[in-house]
């Protein structure tokens, strides 16, 4: 089966507010609807995975942002602290950063810190484990909106630490 394209918004509060899911867009079209609901939402931090087609995503907000005066701005960077230098657009899912936000994810639904409206997210939470080795995935094939709401997650965490400031188009 095909993963999914899916964003989810979260309010300050970590409520869901919006979902947009659908395994028959093309990444250049996903990036524009994330443009879109990101403007609608009050130009709410976005975070896009880097991996795979994400890759996609993040390049074409990159460049819309050097050639554009009305590119959108607020877009997570990523610094990995093993490496010093410049921070890039996007969050980048390894075996080292997933077990961190997934880790993150479940602390907040476990105390109640986060109100879940979809039943596609739900559903995926059910089916959502981990395997001998410790690897998380969901064993029905779909971890798309557990993913997202991760990534949102983690965008909520850093946005509210003190140092968070918002990129310009020259930090691009």
């Amino acid at each position: 089966t095909r993963d999914y394209s899916v964003i989810e918004v979260y309010d300050e509060n970590c409520s869901q507010v919006a979902e947009f899911r659908s395994n028959q867009i093309a990444p250049w079209q996903f990036s524009d609807i994330v443009d879109l609901l990101g403007t609608y939402y009050n130009t709410g931090l976005i975070v896009i995975e880097r991996n795979a087609a994400g890759g996609t995503v993040c390049e074409k907000f990159v460049n819309k942002a050097t050639i554009s005066k009305s590119a959108y701005l607020n877009l997570y960077k990523y610094r990995d602290p093993e490496r010093k230098g410049k921070r890039k657009v996007g969050f980048p899912t390894t075996s080292n950063t997933k077990p961190r936000i997934i880790s993150n994810f479940q602390e907040k639904f476990e105390k109640d810190e986060m109100l879940i409206k979809s039943p596609h997210l739900l559903r995926e939470m059910k089916f959502y484990m981990s395997d001998d080795s410790g690897k998380t995935n969901g064993t029905d094939g779909h971890d798309d909106c557990v993913m997202a709401t991760a990534l949102a997650l983690e965008g909520h965490k850093e946005q509210n630490k003190q140092y968070y400031m918002p990129f310009t188009r020259d930090s691009f």
